[in-house]
């Protein structure tokens, strides 16, 4: 028994309509099928729509949160050229800090587009290029900023230290004045009973 391919089988339903000898029966399953064939591709159809919509969001959401990252870290990323090929030669790709994509040809002319305005093929490849420098610069912030925090946590506890000795050191003066104060005058009361 010899295996039809379903597309095959599809094409050859017109000519099978046609025919004047087709049975009843076997004109009601052609047209069951295509009609079946055409409720799976509504239902395609509008999951598909769902998709695409769902998909222009997170985009949307993505491009927004980049462009902040980038600014926040004022950091422009050069991409691979050859990943963007599939539109035009280019001799480099920029994403910059504004989230622009800057495009430089063969010929050194320069496109800027908004990334959010791009095809969401290009949006993923400017998200999976930049990625790795983010990941970087974000290593090279966090290891300068805890050196400072290092730095300026040793210094806190050097400060609290010599604030501890100037107080000490403020007390002995003050308690020494005291005492002066006691002794004079105790001077004082016994000078004056004589």
């Amino acid at each position: 028994m010899e295996e039809t391919n379903p597309t095959e089988e599809l094409l050859s339903y017109p000519f099978l309509l046609q025919d004047i000898e087709a049975d009843d029966e076997k004109v009601k399953e052609i047209e069951e099928r295509f009609f079946n064939l055409l409720k799976v591709i509504n239902e395609d159809t509008r999951q598909l729509s769902e998709f695409l919509v769902e998909e222009e969001s997170l985009v949307k959401e993505i491009c927004a949160c980049l462009k902040d990252i980038l600014h926040w870290l004022d950091l422009s990323v050069t991409l691979p050229a050859k990943q963007f090929s599939n539109l035009k030669e280019y001799r480099e790709v920029i994403l910059n800090s504004q989230g622009h994509l800057i495009l430089v040809d063969e010929e050194g002319k320069v496109e800027s587009k908004a990334l959010e305005t791009c095809p969401p093929e290009i949006i993923l490849l400017a998200v999976w290029g930049a990625i790795p420098k983010i990941k970087e610069t974000v290593s090279d912030h966090m290891r300068k900023v805890s050196f400072r925090l290092n730095f300026f946590e040793r210094i806190n506890e050097e400060f609290k230290s010599i604030q501890k000795s100037l107080e000490v050191s403020k007390e002995e003066a003050v308690k020494g004045s005291y005492d002066e104060f006691q002794q004079k005058s105790i001077r004082e009361v016994i000078l004056s009973e004589k």
